[in-house]
């Protein structure tokens, strides 16, 4: 595995010829960039788009997930309190046959590309011989950090009933809410129809909360510092 500041999944760490990494540091230090350059990427727009490529792209295409069937070709994300998540597809020998990367912010989400990429790669992996899809959501701002406006739970229709929603306090006449980005994420995976089995690992790392592992944009008022999380298999 790659010697460099990631956190893993437990999930993920067990399947052999797989690498994958949550990076420690903003992706724009000195010890990332090799490896940063070495990875396939989209143009992340913040919709519902995912693209598979058989051959290294850097941010050619407009979309916010990477998936890939070709070996030693890393495919990553970029997140700086949106969730990134990781998928791995193995055969029936546990070796992994596919990968892909998607950044999911809460427009995002709100699209349900978490469901999409799920069904699209579910598909294609069924296709090589995949028999179980392995999902990782990695380092997110936590419910207890994202406080968001009406808009953002009006987007995604009974929010409050199933609990990712919270009234949290009013701003002047302007209601506040905390929102769990990363519940709706797997509640999204848990719910979607898929040809194959799946097996989901939820690191519970909050970027906004956790200053001295993750950058986050909430905490450091929009600089343009970002998580890289990547997954290749070999």
């Amino acid at each position: 595995m790659l010697e460099l500041p990631f956190t893993r999944s437990k999930l993920l760490t067990t399947v052999s010829g797989l690498d994958h990494g949550f990076s420690n540091l903003d992706c724009e230090s000195p010890q990332l960039q090799e490896w940063k350059n070495q990875c396939a990427t989209a143009k992340q727009v913040h919709q519902d788009t995912v693209i598979w490529i058989e051959s290294f792209e850097k941010a050619e295409r407009e979309a916010d997930g990477v998936g890939t069937d070709q070996r030693n070709l890393p495919v990553a994300v970029y997140t700086a309190d949106c969730a990134p998540i990781l998928f791995a597809a193995v055969n029936a020998a546990r070796a992994p046959v596919a990968v892909m990367a998607v950044h999911a912010g809460w427009r995002g989400t709100a699209a349900q590309i978490t469901k999409k990429a799920l069904q699209l790669f579910s598909a294609k992996a069924q296709i090589l011989g995949g028999k179980k899809i392995l999902v990782s959501m990695g380092p997110t701002i936590s419910k207890a950090a994202f406080e968001v406006g009406q808009e953002v739970v009006d987007a995604f229709p009974g929010a409050e009933q199933n609990g990712m929603a919270n009234f949290f306090r009013l701003e002047g006449s302007q209601r506040k809410y905390q929102f769990d980005l990363p519940g709706e994420n797997k509640r999204q995976l848990e719910a979607a129809a898929s040809a194959l089995p799946v097996e989901i690992d939820q690191l519970p790392d909050c970027t906004f909360s956790e200053a001295a592992r993750y950058p986050s944009y909430r905490r450091e008022k929009g600089r343009n510092t970002r998580i890289l999380s990547f997954i290749v298999f070999r």
